[in-house]
């Protein structure tokens, strides 16, 4: 799961890892992103995706409203 940004006003947003637990809360985690060498993905957070091969994708922008044509599309791989 993940934020649309972390700082209002600025393309920050983040990715979190939930692990599952039979009762009560789940942990989490937020995920750094090695592009960036943070948490942050640098860019607005719209929307995740997957294919067929169960790959994931983030859909990102750098633009608060529904305008321009900054949209980006990043494929999420495993870390070292």
């Amino acid at each position: 799961f993940g934020t649309w940004t972390q700082h209002h006003g600025k393309p920050a947003g983040a990715v979190f890892m939930a692990t599952p637990k039979e009762t009560g809360m789940w942990d989490f985690q937020e995920l750094k992103i090695a592009q960036t060498n943070s948490t942050s993905i640098g860019h607005y957070l719209l929307s995740f995706g997957q294919n067929k091969q169960g790959e994931m994708f983030l859909l990102t922008t750098d633009e608060e409203g529904p305008t321009g044509n900054t949209g980006k599309v990043f494929k999420m791989v495993a870390g070292k």
